[in-house]
């Protein structure tokens, strides 16, 4: 006798027709459509991290390039407007009073 439910090996199998390769697996589109968001979605990270440390290269470079400019501009502003700026505070400290 033969069992329908689990048929011997030696049985030829039923043939299953393409159209009903949507029946059996409905999401492979979805999955296939996921599976592309999600390599677009690491494309655009990578993209994303290799502008921002680019940038961050950039200005790097710039900032050693003008950290001495600073440095000076620095000194002066010190010896030059500095004291201007205390003088002034103190004559409005002392018109306060």
């Amino acid at each position: 006798m033969i069992d329908p439910v689990n048929p011997s090996p030696l049985s030829p199998q039923p043939e299953i027709p393409a159209a009903s390769e949507k029946v059996r697996d409905p999401h492979a589109e979805l999955r296939s459509m996921l599976a592309m968001a999600v390599a677009a979605m690491l494309f655009l990270a990578f993209s994303m991290d290799l502008f921002v440390w680019y940038q961050f290269y950039i200005v790097r470079r710039e900032l050693l390039e003008l950290r001495p400019q600073m440095q000076q501009m620095a000194a002066d502003f010190e010896k030059n407007q500095a004291p201007l700026i205390n003088a002034m505070y103190s004559s409005l400290v002392v018109f306060g009073k």
